[in-house]
């Protein structure tokens, strides 16, 4: 997944356009809050950041970084191979975006989008399926993928990315990293693998699960950490980095786990739901929506007087449309 974490981000109000798709987002003045919006979207897109989607043939589009979460516009991602995964955070202005696809595609932007470049990795022509970046003084990537592939690169600099020997045959389908090299990667049959070199090397951890692990979101400050896979699974880990199997009560694929205040959302069949690390089980979908859905995020704002953190929901669904929702909560000492 995603893995792409969020952070609260200061703003007037909520309002959101996605004007290049003839989108527009009420803001909660227009009475939208704790309500579920649908909107015509770009129909290659399949998965989304709160600043980047991506999508089939090499679709990509990015909000602009003058007006944040207010447009997506097209770029040229300069690759018509299907792209699996990005990350791009809005709230890291001096880190690089990374978008990941098939047969080993990495494309990387150092002006917020704006351009695109190729990553050469020919050594290896895995699908590669889930990336996540750590920024900082020495910022890299991990980018993990199909039969055990992993690929690691230097965002600072022109350093040639790295190729690593798969520690795995089986597919790996997301990877979190945290400061100091620590890294964890999730994969088909229940594989766990850590690592604490950057992703160089990995070491199998053991986990109660022998479904596809789908995504993984990690609180590397907190210590609480997410896995979600196949028929309702997800896993969860405190300060002590053990890995516990909550029984969820649900038979969908859980296939995304992404950031929210005091906890996660995690992506269903078609369906969302809430978890915190407080909680035991079952899961209990907050929003039934009804279609089939590829992508989420989850995007923190303060409310307004800045008082208390919200949440905004973008919902991506596979026939090209966006579903927003906006927690009533974003409404309080609005006028409606």
């Amino acid at each position: 997944m995603l893995s792409a974490s969020t952070r609260l981000l200061a703003a007037a109000s909520v309002a959101l356009a996605v004007s290049s798709f003839g989108l527009v987002l009420g803001s909660c003045n227009g009475g939208d809050c704790g309500e579920w919006k649908g909107y015509s979207f770009d129909p290659r897109m399949r998965m989304l950041t709160n600043k980047v989607a991506v999508g089939t043939g090499g679709a990509l589009a990015v909000q602009p970084t003058h007006r944040p979460m207010t447009e997506y516009q097209v770029r040229d991602s300069g690759t018509t191979e299907d792209l699996l995964d990005v990350w791009a955070d809005r709230n890291y202005f001096d880190c690089s975006y990374v978008a990941v696809g098939r047969k080993g595609a990495v494309r990387v932007s150092t002006d917020e989008g704006k351009h695109w470049r190729a990553i050469d990795t020919s050594a290896s022509a895995a699908d590669l399926r889930g990336v996540d970046v750590e920024c900082g003084m020495n910022s890299y990537a991990v980018a993990v993928g199909d039969a055990g592939a992993v690929v690691v690169g230097s965002l600072r600099g022109d350093e040639p990315w790295q190729v690593v020997p798969a520690p795995t045959s089986r597919r790996l389908n997301a990877v979190s990293l945290a400061i100091g090299g620590r890294a964890t990667a999730v994969g088909e049959q229940g594989l766990v693998l850590h690592s604490v070199d950057g992703g160089m090397t990995w070491t199998a951890v053991a986990v109660n699960a022998t479904e596809d692990l789908l995504d993984i979101e990690i609180d590397w400050d907190a210590g609480n950490g997410y896995i979600v896979g196949a028929r309702g699974t997800l896993l969860q880990s405190g300060p002590d980095g053990v890995w516990t199997r909550v029984e969820t009560g649900v038979v969908d694929d859980l296939r995304q786990v992404v950031d929210r205040r005091g906890g996660v959302r995690i992506l269903g069949d078609g369906r969302l739901f809430t978890w915190d690390f407080t909680r035991t089980g079952p899961l209990v979908a907050d929003h039934e929506l009804g279609r089939p859905i590829v992508a989420v995020v989850s995007i923190g704002v303060l409310a307004p007087g800045g008082l208390h953190p919200t949440d905004t929901v973008l919902a991506l669904a596979e026939e090209g449309r966006l579903m927003a929702y906006v927690e009533p909560d974003a409404c309080e000492g609005l006028e409606k």
